[in-house]
């Protein structure tokens, strides 16, 4: 097992990936932690729909690469899988949009 630096500019930069030994690789990051304000949205999960692609259609006109943010709206919502682009499992489900110009991440890096 061997421990993988990310990137700095990378949005996971306080993580870290795990390689195994038979070449699978687990990313181990800290979850963003968010409260709720007026600006945030809501989206009803519909088929077909993934994190990183509702993630491109609300956040950009603010950010730049606005698909990589997927990851504020699993931490949002707690979803927690193996694969956390696939939310199949919550189609007809009303997720969190988190407002990603209140988040505290350093944006546009």
């Amino acid at each position: 097992m061997a421990v993988l630096e990310l990137r700095e500019n990378n949005l996971y930069a306080s993580g870290f990936v795990i390689e195994f030994s038979n070449g699978e690789l687990l990313l181990e990051r800290e979850q963003f932690v968010t409260e709720g304000s007026l600006e945030d949205d809501y989206h009803v999960v519909v088929q077909g729909d993934r994190l990183d692609r509702i993630a491109f259609d609300f956040y950009n006109e603010f950010v730049e690469d606005s698909s990589k943010y997927w990851f504020l709206i699993a931490d949002a919502n707690g979803i927690d899988t193996e694969n956390p682009l696939d939310i199949s499992g919550l189609v007809g489900s009303e997720i969190l949009i988190p407002n990603v110009l209140n988040s505290k991440l350093e944006l546009g890096q």
